[in-house]
Order: structure tokens, then sequence, then C-alpha cells
């Protein structure tokens, strides 16, 4: 009898570490810092979902994944600029 099969583990996975990481220099526990987490952490199951079968259903997975990507764009764009003034 052979052993049962167990399923592939699912890697865990944060494609935003730097944007983590920043996210944990204010105080913890405040406000903006709660803010930045939680939609860290939106992103990261976002992103952690398959695209569905049904065409709309993908097609708003996607606008909402391109939205996410612009918030990205815009804190770290935000983070170079105060950190590297031109």
């Amino acid at each position: 009898m052979r052993p049962p099969v167990e399923p592939p583990k699912k890697p865990t996975f944060d494609p935003i570490p730097p944007t983590r990481s920043d996210a944990d220099s204010p105080w913890r526990g405040d406000i903006a810092w709660y803010q930045r987490s939680a939609r860290l952490d939106s992103i990261t199951r976002q992103v952690e979902q398959p695209l569905s079968h049904e065409p709309f259903a993908a097609l708003v997975h996607v606008q909402l994944l391109a939205r996410d990507c612009g918030w990205l764009l815009g804190r770290q764009v935000e983070a170079t600029t105060t950190t590297h003034p031109c």
C-alpha cells in the first residue's frame, strides 16, 4: 500500500518586502501603520489568488492588481523622493 500523497505546499511569498519594511518604520499601532499594513496584507492575498476562468471576474482581478501596483509605485516614489530629494 502506498503512503498518501500530500498536496504541494503553497509557497509563502511576500511580493513587497521593501514596502513592508517601510510600513514597519512608523510606530506600530499607529493608524498610519495599521492602514499600510492592512493594505499590504490585502495586496499579498490578491497576488496569491489565481485568476478566474470567468472573463469578467478575471478582468476585475487584473484591474484591482493594477490599482495595487499604482499604490505601491506611489509609495516607492514617495519614499525615494523623501530620502533622495532631487
